[in-house]
C-alpha cells in the first residue's frame, strides 16, 4: 500500500524503519483494492501496514521494539472506493440515437426463392462480424453462405423451395446460426410496433430487423419489383433516421431484378407507409 504524502513528511524516520524492517509496501491484492482505499493519518500507520508488521514480529524477522517505534494505527476512517463492475455497467440504459446505420454488407439472392437465406446471410454477418467473432454457424460450423443458411440445418429453403412466414423457418434457421434465440416473429405489426422494434434492435442492440413483405398483384410494389405478380419477399432493415420514422432497407432481389426492373440493393421508405402497404399480411423478425 502506498504511504500518503502527509505521512511521508511527518514520519520520515518511521518510513525508513519500515524499509529497514524489510516491509514491502506494494499494491494491495485486487479484491482488497476494490473494497477499500485506506488513507493513513500523519499520526500513525494504516491497519494493513500494522498487520504486516505484526506478522514479521511473529516470524522473528523484526523485534517488538522496532514494531513499537513505528507508531500507532491511524485513526483516520477508511475511505471506501466505489468500483463499477461490468455487470452494473451493462444495466445502464443505452440512449437510443435519433439515427443509426449498422455496418453492413449486401448479398444478392442466388435465385428466385432464396431471398430468405440471403437476408439471413446479411443479418448473421452484420451481427457476428460487428462483435469480432466468427461468422460460422453455431449449429454446424459451416462457413457463412446462402447455401448453408438455406440447408436442412437452418432455414430449409432448398428443400421447401421457399422460406414461408407460416413455417417460422426463417427465425428458427437464423437463431440456429447465431446459437441463441435472438429473433422472434411479430405478425402483422403496426407502424408503431415496427418503429419500436427498429429503435430497439438497431438503435440499442446493433441487430438488423428482417421483414417478410407481401406485394399484391396489380397493387403498388416497392423498389422496382414487377407489379404483375403477388410476391412474398424477405428484406432487411439495417438502419433508420428521423427517430425511426424512415427505414433504411437492404433488398436481396437486386441481383435478379436489377437489370430488368431497376431494383437497387439499398433504398429508404417511411416506416408507417411501408408497414401499412407491405407488412399487413406477414410481419417482421426482430
Amino acid at each position: 500500500m502506498p504511504i500518503s504524502p502527509t505521512l511521508r513528511r511527518a514520519t520520515a524516520g518511521a518510513t525508513l524503519s519500515l524499509a529497514a524492517a524489510g516491509l514491502v509496501l506494494g499494491p494491495l491484492p485486487a479484491h482488497a483494492a476494490h473494497a477499500v482505499d485506506a488513507e493513513p493519518a500523519a499520526a500513525g500507520i494504516s491497519v494493513v501496514e500494522q498487520k504486516q508488521l505484526q506478522d514479521k514480529v511473529a516470524r522473528g524477522e523484526i523485534s517488538a521494539q522496532t514494531f513499537d517505534s513505528l507508531g500507532s494505527v491511524s485513526s483516520a476512517p477508511a475511505r471506501t472506493t466505489t468500483t463499477t463492475t461490468a455487470a452494473a455497467a451493462s444495466d445502464t440504459p443505452t440512449p437510443t440515437p435519433a439515427a443509426r446505420k449498422l455496418p453492413f454488407k449486401h448479398w444478392g439472392q442466388k435465385n428466385g426463392y432464396f431471398c430468405g437465406p440471403a437476408a439471413g446471410q446479411m443479418i448473421a454477418h452484420a451481427y457476428l462480424a460487428a462483435r469480432n467473432v466468427s461468422t460460422a454457424s453455431r449449429a454446424t460450423g459451416a462457413a457463412l453462405s446462402q447455401d448453408a443458411m438455406g440447408n436442412s440445418s437452418h432455414m430449409k429453403t432448398a428443400a421447401n423451395g421457399k422460406t414461408s412466414w407460416g413455417s417460422g423457418n426463417f427465425v428458427k434457421g437464423l437463431n440456429a446460426w447465431l446459437g441463441a434465440d435472438h429473433y422472434q416473429q411479430l405478425n402483422t405489426p403496426t407502424g408503431t410496433q415496427v418503429r419500436s422494434a427498429v429503435l430497439s434492435n438497431i438503435g440499442r442492440k446493433g441487430m438488423p430487423v428482417a421483414a417478410d413483405t407481401v406485394e399484391m398483384s396489380g397493387e403498388r410494389h416497392y423498389n422496382g419489383h414487377p407489379v404483375n405478380q403477388t410476391l412474398g419477399h424477405w428484406i432487411v432493415f439495417y438502419g433508420y433516421h428521423t427517430n425511426g420514422d424512415v427505414l433504411q432497407i437492404a433488398d436481396p432481389s437486386s441481383s435478379i431484378w436489377g437489370d430488368r426492373y431497376g431494383t437497387v440493393p439499398y433504398f429508404e421508405w417511411g416506416t408507417s407507409s411501408f408497414t401499412s402497404q407491405w407488412l399487413r399480411h406477414n410481419g417482421i423478425a426482430w
